[in-house]
């Protein structure tokens, strides 16, 4: 969490992520997401332990979340209602 909080703050900075889902024989709808939208946002796992001395934590998304997002395609909505919240509990921690 700590490098991309860094990343965060420079000026004009973005953070996204490419999930590819793959199954045998086929590469399923392969999606371009930010970190603040609204469904992996709310998949968000926020985990202290065993992520070292100075750290923050790490961070997981529940699976099938992911999973339903590669097959029925991303809604892009981001809400900064909910995303300013989430942002402090990582600035926080």
């Amino acid at each position: 969490m700590d490098q991309i909080l860094d990343l965060l703050a420079k000026d004009k900075s973005v953070f996204m992520f490419y999930f590819i889902g793959i199954e045998p024989n086929n590469i399923i709808n392969p999606i371009l997401i930010s970190m603040f939208q609204n469904d992996l946002l709310r998949s968000t796992i926020l985990l202290k332990h065993g992520s070292g001395k100075n750290s923050r934590g790490v961070t997981q998304f529940q699976g099938e979340v992911i999973h339903k997002l590669l097959l029925l395609g991303v809604d892009t909505k981001i809400d900064n209602i909910e995303s300013k919240p989430f942002l402090n509990t990582l600035i926080y921690l």
